[in-house]
């Protein structure tokens, strides 16, 4: 019998549920930052609510996305976040929401990817929001897409690509609050990260492959050594029979 470590069993789940653990680390740590700085309604900008609300309701869509009922919601989520990197441009943070909707938008390119063979089954709203997205789809594949060497990881890993474009401004948040000693902020910057970026980059089929790949491996390893210990103790039985 193979017995499966905890560790092996954390990944499977991880693979399985990646996009509700992107929910969770988003959303989670951004309702913890609220608390934490005690923003209200009448504190709170106009694009600062709205962008709140674009990323809520993109992080959700990304949790409903299922390849088969609901193809339509990597790209939707993907859009909403964009929109949310917009709003935050508008509150006064051109680096960090162009970075954000950049990021998000890649999000919903590789959504783009998933429904492309069939789209002409969505409903009209989907369909608009193919065509409307399909220049930037082109023009990542006719400018960065053609790059020597590293073309066709820009071009074809758009959700591993989205995570790395965040990641300069998710260490220097991170490193910021550790400095100024500020717990609560690095915990919502490391969530921000490993479960939402993380999460979300999870859609990445070779990403997924390769940790289940490792997953199998070790499977493979603890039976192995399974098999060896039971057929050692086979040999001392047989030993101590004769």
């Amino acid at each position: 019998m193979i017995s499966v470590s905890p560790f092996s069993q954390i990944r499977n789940f991880i693979c399985r549920r990646h996009n509700v653990i992107q929910l969770i680390g988003y959303e989670g740590a951004n309702v913890a930052l609220l608390f934490q700085q005690g923003v209200t309604p009448d504190r709170t900008a106009l694009p600062e609510t709205f962008a709140a609300i674009f990323f809520m309701a993109g992080s959700l869509a990304i949790c409903l996305f299922d390849p088969v009922k609901r193809p339509w919601a990597l790209m939707w989520g993907g859009f909403s976040l964009a929109l949310g990197g917009a709003m935050i441009v508008a509150a006064g943070y051109p680096l960090t929401g162009g970075a954000v909707a950049l990021a998000s938008l890649e999000t919903a390119r590789g959504g783009m990817a998933v429904i492309a063979p069939r789209l002409a089954d969505e409903t009209l709203a989907t369909r608009l929001l193919s065509w409307v997205l399909q220049p930037y789809g082109l023009l990542v594949e006719r400018t960065v897409g053609r790059a020597k060497h590293i073309g066709p990881m820009l071009k074809d890993r758009p959700f591993l690509i989205g995570a790395l474009i965040k990641l300069p401004l998710r260490v220097e948040f991170i490193a910021k609050n550790m400095l100024a000693g500020d717990m609560v902020g690095t915990g919502v910057g490391l969530a921000w990260m490993i479960l939402g970026d993380g999460g979300l980059a999870l859609n990445d089929n070779g990403l997924k492959r390769r940790v289940m790949v490792a997953e199998r491996s070790e499977g493979h390893d603890a039976g192995l050594s399974n098999q060896i210990g039971e057929r050692a103790s086979l040999s001392v039985a047989t030993s101590s029979s004769g």
